[in-house]
């Protein structure tokens, strides 16, 4: 899923209210949220705090999905190939490291 606005850098101004930075976009966390919902195990990935701002928002919106995360990883604006590489082997060392039935 890409949001509607993409990430621009907002830096914040002398003397202006507030942190500088924009709120987050709760309607894209929600919609992100509905398309990864039927998923078993879920990786987290994303650069800064928007990661971050998804799992906060799943624990808050979703709690019973928190089960399904799997990991949460720093990955600075990656290209699609480099982050479906990543996925394939973070899971298949989580699978090494899983007790099978």
């Amino acid at each position: 899923m890409r949001p509607d606005d993409p990430h621009v850098h907002i830096h914040h101004k002398a003397n202006a209210i507030g942190s500088g930075h924009s709120p987050e976009d709760k309607a894209f966390l929600s919609a992100v949220v509905d398309a990864i919902g039927g998923s078993k195990a879920i990786l987290i990935t994303g650069p800064g705090v928007a990661k971050t701002a998804l799992v906060k928002h799943i624990a808050r919106y979703a709690p019973t999905m928190m089960a399904h995360v799997a990991g949460i990883e720093t990955v600075d604006h990656p290209t699609d190939g480099v982050l479906l590489a990543h996925a394939r082997a973070y899971f298949k060392a989580a699978d090494l490291m899983t007790a099978q039935k």
